[in-house]
């Protein structure tokens, strides 16, 4: 292994100290991956167009890891990544030039092509004033960017100049893996807990403390400040104000009072998620009812949107909702005579806040089934038919994975989806969905999948009964043609009342299916909001790359085959991610396996080539682009027939083993590297690059990721063949 003298005297460990530097390369390795998915959790929540955006958060550690790695020679301190910690956390809960975190996300809702929950409030202002607010949002993103890449850096020199000190790569390599596996197991089991962020950043911070090696002043330093990170984390409570920390999201839930003739009357609590309004649990018993009449005229209320969907059925025995959230649709089924309710909720906080706040405390009913699940995985696995399916104003504010820009909700509204509910409906059987259109194009997607999905097209009206019967939506029914028909028929009033509220949508977007499940994206195309911030991200990684390199003239050149290796593998990271998570639903814990099983696969990829018979790398090439086709042209449903279980192993099978060969190749490669530090470095700045690129599935959907990463892996085997290598 080539190394300049001063710098192998100061990183090459003599026998008593390999276990040292084991260990620090495991820790630093844990905590890299920690810290990633830790400040992506807690950004995406306290700023909350993070929760739009977590890659956002993974390409900035890959940009700080990776100049780290492959600039050694710069002497970074961790104490820069204790200090610009704190400063992360200062900036997102302090007032800057008129702007806070808080409204990032309402400001760049205002580009029309997409849409973020959290309407701006100045869309009315001209457009300058417009275009004002929309630069200084960018602007102060760009800045949380800036902060997670210098807080990456200094961790990724560390690492870079410990993988130095090997002499065989994939031992460094694999201790890597085993680190940044057991990172991600720890911090999914703090969200299990659940445990707040104090703890969350605490731990890692003390473990970081142990890395360092930098001296007492030092040691200090990064102690006071982590102490203080710790403190500026903490959320504000109060005895009426619960703050949860979900596996998902934060939840802040308050008493909900509506005033009436100048008295104060409790009407439930009211939950935020995300600093955003999510939903209410509210009091819609009889008994409440009769005791303020004035609140709850009797001729609205058989109409409000917790009740209206059962004016539709003939009956409504078995009930299943999907986004039942606190329970006022599970109150509002057995209000209305069900006899049988499923209930599905993909957030088990929600659903406990359900059980022990809920004013009619529906979930204690022996008639409600409560089942934590993803909506989508549900209707794969049950069998059940039901009455009436309810989509219980079912949205989500977050995206599946760190990994991927599809959204917890979007594999429910797809075709495929609505396809998968008709299934499970009853003869006679109907499904309504209640959803909160804040853009013509979206209702108007709805309606046509509903549309396509049943041969016909829905009825479709507003119902808007006011906060204290509920927030309402945009009410679209569909059934058998026949069934929509007696319903109006048998309830003259009903027909009413859904003439006078009927709403009619224009345009024709395209509709999401499973390969393009972008619920609120307006066309096929990259929206606008994402060129305006992969611009910035390009300008800002270019001037960092280049800034460095101006300070270190003799910097090494970035490796091509290491660079579209991260490239490539990061695209097909985040295709299978998505398709699985298809198969298995969106939950949190299904993430967590999915990630660690993509490093398990790194790991066998190590031990094969560890152990196995040398081969030709153009054999794995040649593996790897012929285990692409059956990812590329197999349709999971056509996989997932008979056996579940056992279609769900096939297919993950096929989905994963492209990312096996891909880890043999860097195994193989990294093994016969110069230039380890280099290597690793290019390799992350290529993930960063495949990061950006995965905004193409907008364009063309999840399968091109497939064609575009095996392109990417053509281009690494090319520079493969012109790389110098070590001798054997």
């Amino acid at each position: 292994m080539r190394q300049e003298p001063a710098l192998q005297q100061e990183i090459i460990f003599d026998n008593r100290g390999a276990l040292s530097q084991d260990f620090r390369l495991f820790l630093i390795s844990f905590l890299t991956l920690y810290f990633e998915i830790m400040i992506i959790r807690w950004l995406s929540v306290e700023v909350r167009i993070f929760a739009y955006f977590k890659n956002l958060v993974l390409i900035a550690s890959f940009l700080g890891m990776g100049m780290g790695c492959a600039f050694i020679r710069k002497k970074a301190s961790l104490i820069q990544t204790y200090l610009l910690m704190l400063c992360l956390i200062l900036l997102a809960k302090v007032t800057v030039a008129g702007f806070s975190a808080q409204n990032l996300s309402a400001v760049l809702s205002s580009f029309e092509d997409s849409h973020l929950w959290g309407e701006a409030s100045f869309l009315n202002e001209t457009q300058f004033t417009v275009f004002k607010f929309q630069l200084g949002a960018i602007l102060f993103l760009m800045l949380f960017f800036i902060l997670n890449v210098m807080i990456f850096f200094p961790m990724g020199c560390l690492i870079g100049r410990l993988l130095s000190g090997y002499a065989n790569p994939l031992r460094a390599y694999s201790i890597n893996i085993v680190g940044s596996l057991l990172g991600i197991w720890a911090f999914s089991a703090l969200s299990f807990v659940p445990l707040s962020p104090p703890y969350w950043f605490g731990i890692g911070l003390l473990l970081l403390l142990f890395v360092g090696g930098e001296g007492r002043k030092a040691f200090v330093i990064c102690a006071i400040a982590g102490a203080l990170t710790c403190f500026a984390a903490m959320d504000r409570s109060g005895p009426t104000r619960r703050v949860i920390w979900s596996p998902y999201q934060k939840l802040i839930i308050e008493p909900k009072f509506f005033v009436s003739n100048g008295q104060p009357i409790r009407t439930g609590f009211s939950m935020e998620v995300n600093h955003t309004f999510y939903q209410n649990m509210l009091d819609l018993s009889d008994q409440f009812k009769k005791a303020h009449p004035a609140l709850f005229p009797p001729e609205a209320l058989q109409y409000d949107h917790y009740d209206v969907a059962y004016r539709f059925a003939e009956r409504a025995d078995d009930v299943l909702i999907v986004g039942a959230g606190s329970g006022n649709d599970a109150a509002g089924a057995l209000r209305n005579g069900a006899r049988h309710i499923d209930a599905i909720e993909i957030d088990p906080s929600i659903i406990m806040a359900g059980k022990a706040l809920h004013p009619e405390q529906p979930y204690q009913s022996d008639s409600v089934n409560v089942v934590v699940d993803d909506a989508r995985a549900y209707f794969k696995r049950s069998n059940k038919v039901y009455d009436l399916i309810v989509f219980g104003l079912l949205d989500s504010h977050t995206l599946t994975s760190s990994f991927t820009n599809v959204r917890l909700d979007n594999y429910v509204y797809t075709v495929e989806s609505l396809r998968e509910a008709r299934r499970h409906l009853k003869p006679g059987g109907l499904v309504v969905l209640i959803f909160e259109v804040q853009r013509e194009w979206l209702g108007r997607r709805i309606y046509s999948m509903l549309e396509e999905a049943f041969g016909h097209p829905p009825l479709c009206f507003l119902d808007r009964p006011g906060q204290v019967r509920g927030t309402g939506g945009v009410v679209f029914v569909n059934a058998a043609q026949d069934v929509l028909q007696q319903s109006m028929g048998r309830d003259p009033n009903l027909r009413a009342f859904v003439e006078k509220n009927k709403l009619t949508y224009a345009g024709n977007p395209p509709l999401t299916v499973d390969d393009w499940p972008y619920l609120y994206l307006k066309d096929r195309r990259i929206p606008k909001l994402y060129w305006v911030i992969t611009t910035g991200l390009l300008i800002i990684s270019i001037f960092s790359i280049f800034l460095v390199k101006s300070r270190l003239p003799t910097i090494r050149q970035v490796d091509g085959h290491f660079f579209f290796l991260g490239a490539a593998f990061l695209l097909l990271e985040v295709e299978s991610i998505s398709k699985i998570a298809l198969l298995f639903g969106t939950t949190w814990l299904v993430n967590s396996v999915i990630i660690s099983a993509i490093l398990l696969m790194i790991l066998a990829a190590n031990f094969y080539v560890a152990k196995a018979p040398s081969r030709p790398i153009k054999v794995y090439y040649g593996a790897l682009i012929v285990s692409l086709l059956p990812s590329y042209f197999l349709p999971l449903d056509a996989l997932l027939t008979g056996n579940f279980a056992l279609a769900a192993i096939a297919a993950s099978i096929i989905l994963t083993m492209p990312l096996f060969f891909a880890g043999i190749i860097f195994a193989n490669s990294f093994q016969q590297s110069h230039d380890l530090e280099n290597a690793f470095g290019s390799n992350l700045m290529g993930a960063m690059v495949g990061g950006l690129l995965e905004c193409t599935s907008f364009l063309w959907g999840l399968r091109a990721l497939i064609i575009i990463g095996g392109v990417l892996y053509i281009l690494s085997f090319l520079f493969y063949r012109s790389r110098p290598r070590l001798p054997a």
